[in-house]
């Protein structure tokens, strides 16, 4: 139930962006949700709480800043924001 909510709550932050599905921008982000995806899906049992644990920590982020995140996943969140969100969103995100 857990890994459920977190892809439904990447799924809207990441594709509930009002673009068409040619956008280049939405493909990346359709790129980057399929890859964090993959990770909360597939492989070890240590593997798929890490995605799982990823997904959290970027909604979070987006949600609330980075400054929210434990510290520990902070660098592990940055390169997933721009993909996912775009550079506008990531400054926000980043509190450029």
């Amino acid at each position: 139930m857990k890994k459920s909510l977190a892809v439904l709550l990447l799924l809207l932050l990441v594709v509930g962006c009002g673009k068409s599905e040619e956008d280049p921008e939405v493909q990346r982000r359709e790129a980057a949700y399929i890859e964090l995806e993959k990770r909360m899906t597939f492989g070890t049992a240590e593997e798929k709480a890490a995605g799982a644990q990823l997904v959290n920590a970027i909604t979070i982020a987006k949600n609330r800043g980075l400054d929210a995140v434990r510290p520990d996943l902070q660098r592990s969140v940055i390169p997933w924001l721009e993909p996912l969100f775009g550079e506008k969103e990531a400054d926000r995100i980043l509190g450029r």
